[in-house]
């Protein structure tokens, strides 16, 4: 399908100058708003005071962790594989890449799982998840300082990009070290959270904030243009993590996460993929399907539905056990190999040479 004809107002790019990345609503709902829903989420399944909370209801906790991850997890994977999989130069330009990290993914995750180390796929699922979703917020910051003019990786540049991945990972530790979690029905160790741990990310986190802070103003003050939406970037997200490290029930933590994380993929995902079609650099009618104007709806469904059929090989291959597919060793085989590849993958569409071209 020949994109359309790019002087028509309706499908005009956002201008260089505009320091949204798309324009306040999809921002707003995406990229930025998207937050809330980690107080949302809290909100209604953490335990109140008194120790109430929804997920007192019969199969609430379940629903929880059910609906997350078909409606929102498992969509914003399938995105990345439309950018990824399915892109031409993607994958001329990757294709080791591509080969190589399913392969040693699923491999690995077969080892440990025939020989019974749950636990460790645990603890490298939650700190994965963790280091991946702070990249991808420091990704988003990025683009924002780029709209306002600024190379996003100068000094300054840099820092932002430091304290928005060790800050999360700072509050994730001093979390795991003061109390006894249990991810995936299995306990997360303690010992990879030791004081100095802590000390230094956190340390290290808070003066590449205060860099970037001093830097800012100081762009500000002498006439340079700077864009808020940086900085909201960095303030979400260190306050986020931390109202998250300070819930005693991980999995409403991670849910939460999960959800606020997941909407704002398909945002990012999303915007990159459809102005790449809007700028004519879009190959194959395969993809092409999923990133023209209009389409956001259709590849949503398609999300679902991956979702849906990652499920169904879990329970196919459970025998039809349905009671807790977490505890399948086909969950790890099939869901999480699939997450991990996404995880590693993904690095190179937020830092990659391409990362902030679309």
């Amino acid at each position: 399908m020949v994109p359309p004809d790019l002087a028509s107002p309706a499908l005009a790019l956002p201008r260089p100058t505009d320091r949204w990345i798309r324009d306040l609503t999809f921002d707003g709902v995406f990229l930025l708003g998207s937050t809330l829903l980690v107080f949302v989420v809290a909100s209604l399944f953490a335990a109140k005071s008194g120790g109430t909370s929804v997920l007192q209801l019969t199969g609430a906790s379940e629903a929880l962790n059910l609906v997350i991850p078909v409606m929102l997890g498992g969509p914003h994977i399938f995105f990345s594989v439309v950018r990824t999989y399915m892109d031409v130069d993607f994958k001329r330009e990757h294709r080791q890449l591509l080969r190589m990290t399913p392969h040693l993914v699923a491999f690995s995750m077969m080892y440990l799982v025939f020989h019974r180390h749950f636990d460790v796929v645990a603890n490298v699922v939650l700190y994965s998840a963790v280091f991946h979703g702070a990249a991808q917020l420091a990704h988003i910051g990025l683009r924002y300082r780029q709209k306002a003019g600024r190379a996003p990786y100068d000094l300054a540049g840099k820092a932002f990009l430091v304290s928005v991945l060790l800050g999360p990972f700072a509050f994730l530790s001093q979390a795991i070290q003061t109390r006894n979690f249990v991810f995936i029905n299995q306990p997360i160790y303690k010992f990879l959270a030791p004081d100095w741990l802590i000390y230094l990310s956190g340390g290290t986190a808070l003066v590449c904030a205060a860099y970037w802070l001093a830097d800012t103003i100081n762009h500000r003050r002498s006439g340079g243009r700077t864009n808020w939406r940086e900085g909201a970037i960095l303030l979400a997200t260190q306050g986020a993590f931390w109202f998250l490290a300070n819930l005693d029930q991980i999995d409403v933590t991670f849910q939460a996460y999960n959800a606020w994380h997941s909407v704002q993929a398909l945002g990012i995902m999303w915007l990159a993929m459809n102005d790449k079609w809007r700028g004519g650099k879009i190959r194959g009618p395969k993809q092409t399907g999923f990133c023209r104007d209009g389409a956001f709806k259709r590849t949503y469904v398609f999300g679902v539905l991956f979702s849906l059929s990652i499920g169904v090989l879990i329970i196919l291959f459970s025998n039809f056990e349905m009671r807790d597919l977490t505890t399948s060793p086909f969950y790890y085989v099939f869901a999480v190999t699939v997450l991990l590849n996404h995880h590693a993958i993904d690095y190179w569409l937020f830092f990659g040479k391409r990362a902030f071209d679309y």
